[in-house]
């Protein structure tokens, strides 16, 4: 636990370095790619600094994402005339396994990469466009061929191709007792409320982007629940009630 608080010292200190870059050299700058947890105390250091930000990852919805500093005379458009991400899609030999997030992201950190420089993993049927920084093509193109004993096929998009369509999902349709966020993790992560109570006193799960720590909020039709480690969830339609009072729930589980 040490170790983690003094890595996310140091990760905090490096992003507000590079805000003090932004103004002392009056230009845009930006952090690497940081995960939920780490863009939520970023942003409790920020929100009463008078500091010009926003978060990106490279899509709407995205999980993993940078800060983006702006001096005064920027806007949001002058950043992304030089957009320092970009998708590598990768596709797979059809017939063989059918790979995971898990298995493309053990075999990027196998490489030696650092995970700041890799953004969201999106997985689809015949493979999968993970965000990159664009620093990262040339090693990639050279030497990312394979994922365990998958041969691997690359190619470098701009991030307006990104494919959301095919991400894989399942559909859980189920009953709650309520609508509170432990009980939604429960049926949505197949566990016992009293882990999913501690994973939210944990600082695991992530409503709509933000870190929540109140395993008794309610959730509302639309929301999007992450659970570090175990994925992303949207609560799609809230329904009646049975016989028994519970409230029936769709969900949609990416995979």
């Amino acid at each position: 636990m040490n170790g983690e608080k003094k890595e996310e010292k140091m990760i905090l200190a490096k992003a507000m370095d590079e805000a003090l870059r932004c103004e002392k050299e009056n230009r845009i700058c930006h952090t690497d790619l940081l995960d939920m947890r780490m863009q939520g105390k970023l942003d409790s250091e920020l929100k009463y600094s008078g500091i010009r930000y926003f978060f990106y990852g490279g899509y709407e919805g995205s999980e993993r994402r940078m800060a983006v500093f702006l001096p005064d005379w920027a806007e949001e458009k002058d950043f992304f005339e030089d957009d320092p991400l970009e998708i590598l899609r990768v596709t797979h030999k059809q017939g063989g396994r059918e790979l995971t997030h898990r298995d493309y992201l053990g075999s990027l950190l196998g490489l030696g990469l650092s995970r700041a420089k890799t953004g969201d993993i999106i997985v689809c049927s015949k493979g999968a466009d993970i965000i990159i920084d664009r620093e990262l093509e040339e090693f990639l193109l050279v030497n990312y061929f394979k994922a365990g004993r998958t041969e691997l096929s690359l190619s470098v998009h701009p991030l307006s191709e990104i494919n959301l369509s095919e991400q894989k999902t399942e559909v859980i349709k189920d009953t709650v007792a309520s609508l509170r966020l432990d009980a939604f993790l429960s049926s949505a992560y197949r566990c016992a409320r009293s882990k999913a109570q501690e994973a939210v006193r944990q600082g695991l799960v992530f409503v709509n982007n933000a870190e929540c720590l109140k395993p008794d909020r309610e959730l509302s039709e639309g929301d999007t629940v992450v659970l570090r480690g175990k994925g992303k969830c949207i609560l799609e339609e809230v329904g009646g009630t049975s016989k028994k009072d519970r409230t029936f729930i769709s969900i949609k589980k990416y995979i």
